[in-house]
């Protein structure tokens, strides 16, 4: 392919509608990024990154849903930094977990093995010895359970 089709083609893609919004996303991304720092508290700040910008909404992608809370629980303060900060104009965050357990590094599912028959009938004969009948009753239920999913 010649520079010059290249060229036109990258023309045609620029004006497109979405090519402008990701222009003025990422306009906005890049410096929020550099003083994330500036922005949030250590701890979140390491397990959250800015990923889009649309609009009043800065969508801010956590590592997991504890720190989706955490962040939730800082919003206001984040906010009166990003508009100290000269962002006037981002008045909303929507908060995004990033996927887990993505790529080669990812953890197996635990397979547990079934439970033993002989050990179910131990917890079940240990009931029998327990004076509190709602916790015998639980015992002996838990054991039923236990042997249902073990087949």
């Amino acid at each position: 392919m010649s520079k010059k089709a290249i060229r036109n083609i990258t023309s045609l893609l620029d004006d497109l509608p979405v090519a402008h919004k990701l222009q003025i996303s990422s306009k906005t991304i890049s410096p929020i990024t550099r003083k994330w720092v500036e922005l949030l508290n250590e701890p979140i700040r390491d397990h959250s990154e800015p990923t889009h910008f649309e609009g009043e909404t800065l969508t801010v992608a956590v590592d997991g849903p504890v720190w989706a809370t955490e962040l939730r629980h800082n919003t206001p303060s984040f906010l009166r930094k990003l508009h100290m900060l000269g962002y006037p104009q981002i008045s909303q965050i929507k908060i995004i977990t990033k996927p887990q357990n993505i790529g080669p590094n990812r953890q197996q599912p635990v397979v547990r093995p079934a439970v033993d028959d002989d050990v179910l009938e131990g917890l079940s004969r240990s009931a029998e010895h327990v004076e509190e009948k709602a916790l015998a009753k639980a015992i002996t239920s838990l054991a039923q359970v236990l042997k249902r999913k073990s087949k």
